[in-house]
């Protein structure tokens, strides 16, 4: 931050004294010249900041942008008093003394919560949560309790689910260019990963606005970290797909794969998904997790075939490690 506002400093007084320094420098009479410098300088610190900048003028409020910085346009692109976005000629635009107002948008962050245990949480992560304007998340009821048991204030809950992860990104993004910062946490583990997550961290990161990961739990990490199966290369599938030819289509896929092979299940499904992937893999070595960090944690060892004759609790969730195609 105190490299930011140095930087901004710079650039006022270099505003200031920019119309001395043309006059002993013809070449800088040109508008465009005298001035994309000047422009690009802020764009910069917006794309460093995940900001933007405004510039007070005589007659009006504009942000200077330079659409050859991201379009490749020689045009400038302004934002009026009302706030609409405008079109504007260099020569629309009354220099040449500025004064910049720096309006900083907020961080989205990405927060691992635990997967069982809720000892497994980092002190970053807790802190983020403290500090947050507003956390994303998708079970509000979830997130109450969390936030409860680590003895975290009050906060601004926002649902945040794959049934309305659309319509929420607009809202997001508002916030955070309100200056405001999110967390965002999925039910357990690392969003994104098999979660709700990636429509906004894209949206976010597309508008210039800074997207942080807190790194922690990951139930395929913590699964394949204790399955004994080659680790240095591995494909993360998550759940297979649920539509019977879309299935058969990925296990066929799959059947080649000679990395290991991270996936989840459902109780509902996990019996029925051993026996198709025997049938298609053949005898190949696995590893079925089962309530990872929790109390009834339990790691099941075998041939495919072998785990799919197991007969599993009708509780829990899963995380499939399979040994890849020699």
């Amino acid at each position: 931050k105190a490299i930011f506002l140095a930087c901004a400093f710079l650039i006022l007084v270099g505003m200031a004294i920019e119309p001395f320094v043309s006059t002993f420098i013809p070449s800088l009479t040109s508008y465009e010249r005298r001035y994309s410098v000047f422009t690009k300088a802020l764009l910069c610190l917006e794309r460093l900041r995940g900001g933007y900048a405004k510039l007070l003028c005589p007659k009006n409020l504009r942000a200077i942008l330079h659409q050859n910085l991201f379009l490749g346009g020689e045009s400038v692109c302004g934002i009026s008093e009302g706030g609409q976005p405008e079109n504007l000629s260099s020569e629309g635009i009354s220099p040449p003394l500025y004064i910049i107002i720096f309006s900083l948008a907020g961080t989205l962050y990405v927060v691992a919560t635990p997967i069982g245990n809720l000892e497994d949480i980092t002190l970053r992560a807790l802190r983020i949560l403290k500090e947050a304007d507003a956390i994303a998340c998708e079970d509000t009821r979830r997130a109450r309790k969390l936030l409860a048991h680590y003895k975290i204030g009050a906060k601004r809950l926002i649902s945040y689910y794959e049934g309305n992860e659309r319509e929420r990104v607009d809202e997001l993004l508002e916030i955070l260019r309100g200056g405001k910062d999110i967390a965002l946490v999925s039910d357990s583990g690392t969003p994104c990963i098999s979660d709700p997550g990636y429509r906004i961290t894209r949206a976010a990161a597309a508008a210039g606005i800074s997207v942080v990961p807190v790194p922690g739990p990951s139930a395929a990490i913590a699964a394949l970290s204790a399955s004994g199966l080659p680790s240095d290369r591995f494909v993360f599938e998550g759940f297979l797909p649920r539509k019977r030819s879309h299935f058969k289509k990925r296990v066929s896929e799959l059947s080649d794969e000679i990395r290991t092979i991270v996936l989840y299940e459902s109780v509902h499904r996990i019996s029925e998904t051993l026996s198709e992937l025997a049938e298609a893999f053949g005898e190949r070595e696995a590893v079925v997790f089962r309530e990872l960090t929790k109390s009834h944690e339990e790691a099941l060892r075998g041939s495919l075939s072998d785990l799919a004759k197991r007969d599993f609790p009708r509780k829990g969730e899963f995380v499939v490690i399979i040994r890849g195609a020699k």
